[in-house]
């Protein structure tokens, strides 16, 4: 049945101007009414949507077959219910919503009328749930495999290099054994990832300086940039101790540094710094590469999902990792000019009240 709304009541214009929902009414394609939490939620104003099409503005594509299906459920049933749309914002920030729509009759005119919900934020907790999930597989995986496998990797590469010290350096099969030697390491490096990321991990959480547990990686990541034919400024500033496990925060830099490195053409510069403010002390690594695509921007610290050829998917998981046994969080800012890692740390203070040295904390 078609239904209708008296022309312009007061009562149905409050009603429909302060819903925490998305409410529009469009006819033959054009927007000609739109409440107030449609113009906040896309990011436009009234007079930039109102008698504009949608395809013109780009809220809908007119190749989408989602919306098509959408029309046609509308002109064939009058009416849909929950259907799941995902929108590019203006702001470029992706927006699910689901759309609720019926045949209405407005100032005398046939039109639809859409109830939008903005279901964003259940979105990406449903995604944090699936990367947690897998980070449980891999935990499990990694106390159930990891030092079974590593047992005889030791043992092999033992006899291998036993074999290569009889073997002249120039000999063709020293050249074999230095490769059988390299891959596994490079298997027993994985492994250890694996391990970093398992449930459960006990840390060492002690009141540190994290300058100088920068200073002291300085050599190392300096050698690397060197090498690469690119800089390295350092500018840490002067922070307050923090509840640290030395050992991870060391992991979690040397992953996030050689990140930056290898994003970089020649010239380029890595800088790693700290600030602080109220709420506590941000560790920053800053490159100057092409930055993260949008579309691989939501999936960057999924176990497993990796852009490099050769890259285990396992480095920025275990740095997610790390950042939830401090009680630590990573946002990540990347456009063209380049991707920085911001890493904000709590401040020594009620937040570590009852957690000691070596407390177990899951993340």
């Amino acid at each position: 049945m078609t239904r209708i709304i008296p022309g312009a009541s007061e009562m149905t214009a409050r009603i429909f101007h302060h819903s925490s929902d998305m409410i529009a009414i469009i006819s033959r394609e054009h927007l000609i009414w739109v409440n107030q939490c449609f113009l906040d939620t896309l990011g436009y104003s009234k007079e930039q949507v109102v008698g504009q099409s949608v395809y013109d503005l780009g809220i809908i594509s007119s190749e989408d077959n989602t919306m098509c299906r959408i029309y046609e459920a509308l002109q064939t049933q009058g009416e849909i219910r929950n259907i799941e749309y995902h929108y590019h914002a203006k702001s470029g920030q992706t927006i699910y919503l689901l759309f609720s729509g019926f045949n209405i009759t407005y100032n005398d005119e046939a039109c639809w009328l859409f109830i939008i919900k903005d279901v964003s934020a259940q979105k990406s907790y449903e995604q944090e749930l699936t990367r947690l999930d897998r980070l449980n597989l891999i935990g499990e995986m990694a106390a159930t495999v990891g030092h079974e496998v590593r047992n005889p990797m030791t043992t092999v590469r033992g006899f291998l290099q036993m074999l290569q010290m009889k073997e002249p350096a120039s000999s063709e099969n020293c050249l074999y054994y230095n490769i059988m030697i390299e891959e596994l390491d490079r298997a027993n490096a994985i492994i250890t990832e694996f391990l970093s990321v398992a449930r459960g991990k006990v840390i060492d959480l002690r009141p540190q300086c994290i300058t100088r547990i920068i200073s002291a990686l300085h050599p190392m990541i300096h050698s690397q940039a060197i090498m690469k034919d690119l800089n390295l400024v350092i500018d840490m500033g002067s922070p307050p101790q923090l509840m640290l496990d030395e050992h991870e925060i060391r992991q979690m830099v040397l992953n996030l540094a050689h990140n930056g490195l290898e994003s970089m053409l020649p010239g380029g510069t890595l800088t790693i710094g700290t600030w602080q403010d109220e709420s506590g002390v941000t560790l920053y690594i800053r490159d100057q590469g092409s930055g993260i695509a949008p579309e691989h921007l939501e999936k960057i610290g999924t176990p497993f999902f990796t852009t490099k050829e050769r890259g285990t998917g396992l480095g920025l998981s275990v740095c997610r990792s790390i950042a939830a046994r401090h009680g630590a969080r990573i946002e990540i800012d990347t456009g063209p000019q380049g991707t920085t890692f911001k890493i904000h740390f709590p401040l020594i203070n009620d937040h570590w009240e009852g957690v000691t040295s070596s407390s177990p904390l899951i993340p």
